[in-house]
């Protein structure tokens, strides 16, 4: 019950202690945050329509004439809501706390002295160690969301609802680390201890989190609600009032901090072999992910120049492969076409298609799947392709009931290493 009362209890006591010092260096951070995210919101808005221009020209032909906000609504909708708002809310509260990171300590060393909330000597960390810890937390954070895209984009809905899950306690945990984590530094801890200080106490920290976090996400759903992706509007609307929780949170943070300040004393820093053995496995963890959004990235780009792409069908090039007739009785069929493409890749990209799949599933089962053989088409070339559609399908497993019309998608399977298949979902 106490790990409940205390964010409550932090968030009202920091409302009070403010004096002229404080006020000021209150007043001093509220400005910074108006100012930054104001010339943030300048650059969006004055680049929105080039950016908007300069994305529908990279993947479409320029004699297509598409209504630019369509397609832009189509794409951010097509995105999961909750984990889109997420992001935005995260992307505002980490912009500010990494370029404004002198200014919200000043704030709080000055709340905690003027307050004398905590009766130790403050005993900074030397310069270098301090850099150190920061990049060790941002090393755990990307791998953290990275590893939750993974288990997010799994076909199953129990690993989506994971995912989703998995993504709140995330941030309401890093929000409770960020504000929490200064006062607690200056007095000597390292973020190994005050993480495992916030996991014992796995309520305070995700409900303190909670606090600072569910207002901005709410408004943020409401301002998305409300000008339906306006991004003028939208900006405008999430930056303003997410700048008044930024700033009450840095007191609410030192408060929180000053609450739980000696139960740090009784957490150890890791070992020397946990260090040895956690931090290479994590770098290694880090790195994979690195190279398979790399390999990733790398793979959308050589297939997004596909509708520039100019195609001319060779006669007399098709063949259409003998299917067995008799497997039709068992619900089987199976066979492939063949015939020859000439390719003309006018762009300044290569175009490839590596090995995949396309699959038609119910309910998880595979009803049909082809394949379409690989293929590079090199910038300002032409190249006769011969193309291979292979098919199989199994009506076998298809199951006619009342949610037959349901739960049906279409996905496209591509290979983009050794052993690792990424899955699009073209319909679901």
């Amino acid at each position: 019950m106490n790990q409940l009362i205390l964010p409550l209890k932090s968030i009202f006591l920091a409302t009070t202690g403010i004096n002229k010092k404080v006020l000021k260096s209150f007043l001093f951070y509220l400005l910074s945050c108006l100012i930054l995210l104001g010339l943030i919101s300048i650059l969006i808005i004055s680049n929105e329509d080039t950016f908007k221009i300069w994305f529908l020209n990279y993947i479409f032909p320029k004699s297509w004439q598409l209504p630019i906000e369509i397609v832009i609504k189509f794409l951010l909708k097509s995105i999961t809501r909750d984990i889109l708002i997420n992001g935005i809310v995260t992307f505002t509260f980490m912009i500010v706390s990494i370029l404004l990171f002198p200014i919200k300590e000043k704030l709080s060393a000055t709340y905690e002295v003027e307050n004398e909330l905590i009766d130790d000597p403050i005993k900074e960390l030397p310069l270098f160690m301090q850099g150190l810890e920061e990049v060790k937390l941002l090393l755990v954070y990307l791998t953290a969301q990275m590893m939750i895209f993974w288990i997010g984009y799994q076909s199953a809905w129990m690993l989506k609802k994971l995912a989703l899950v998995l993504s709140y306690v995330f941030l309401f945990t890093t929000f409770s680390t960020d504000f929490i984590a200064p006062v607690l530094q200056r007095h000597g801890r390292y973020y190994s201890q005050i993480v495992k200080t916030l996991l014992k106490n796995p309520l305070l920290t995700l409900f303190f989190g909670a606090l600072l976090a569910v207002p901005s996400l709410v408004v943020t759903h409401l301002i998305v609600d409300v000008w339906d992706w306006k991004l003028a509007y939208a900006v405008i609307g999430i930056f303003s009032f997410s700048i008044i929780f930024i700033v009450l949170s840095v007191l609410a943070g030192t408060r929180m901090g000053a609450l739980i300040f000696n139960q740090t004393d009784l957490i150890k820093r890791p070992n020397k072999a946990y260090q040895l053995i956690g931090w290479p496995a994590l770098l290694l963890l880090f790195s994979l992910n690195c190279v398979v959004f790399a390999r990733l990235g790398a793979s959308f780009h050589h297939k997004s120049q596909f509708l520039k792409l100019k195609y001319t069908y060779v006669h007399n090039s098709f063949d259409l492969a003998s299917f067995n007739l008799r497997s039709i009785f068992q619900g089987k069929l199976g066979g492939s076409i063949k015939f020859i493409i000439e390719i003309e890749n006018p762009t300044e990209f290569n175009f490839e298609i590596e090995k995949n799949r396309l699959t038609l599933e119910h309910n998880n089962n595979i009803i049909a799947s082809s394949s379409i053989s690989p293929m590079v088409i090199k910038s300002k070339s032409v190249k006769l392709v011969p193309i291979e559609v292979e098919s199989k399908m199994n009506l076998s497993s298809l199951k006619f009931n009342k949610d037959l019309l349901k739960s049906w998608s279409i996905v496209l399977y591509f290979k983009i290493m050794e052993n690792f298949e990424f899955p699009l979902r073209i319909l679901n």
